[in-house]
């Protein structure tokens, strides 16, 4: 089996103070039903802020602007599989979202809920990257 490396870009996605959290169809291949923030895989030829753009409004209907990088990660997710997660702060002017058909559940969370309900990996790098100094989200 010939190694894949795969890249993706991730939006922690802010509004009013509050974080947009995705969730996964249960019949998703990786990681069924479970929350997440927004963002896919780059695209050949896209820059990084294009594809996180093109993700955000692919996934969810709504204009973003990049704040800033946050952190990146590697992850092994099989024998032959690793991916580099590229985590972007962004900002939503809106708040109503359109799910594709990628989600079955949207919620914009406070810190404790995201705390709560994402996956104790992606919790464990926002605590590693010191995400949650660097970045105004509700605590209530």
């Amino acid at each position: 089996m010939k190694p894949e490396i795969i890249v993706a870009v991730k939006s922690l996605l802010l509004h009013n103070r509050k974080a947009l959290l995705l969730r996964r169809q249960n019949t998703a291949p990786q990681g069924p039903g479970i929350w997440e923030f927004t963002g896919g895989k780059l695209e050949f030829g896209e820059t990084l802020q294009q594809a996180l753009l093109r993700e955000i409004r692919e996934e969810t209907g709504l204009v973003a602007t990049i704040d800033k990088l946050l952190y990146a990660v590697t992850l092994r997710t099989g024998p032959a599989r690793q991916i580099v997660v590229i985590n972007y702060l962004t900002h939503a002017a809106a708040g109503k979202v359109q799910l594709s058909g990628e989600h079955q559940a949207y919620h914009w969370a406070t810190q404790q809920e995201m705390l709560d309900m994402l996956d104790p990996d992606i919790v464990k790098n926002l605590n590693q990257f010191n995400v949650f100094q660097q970045v105004d989200i509700s605590t209530d």
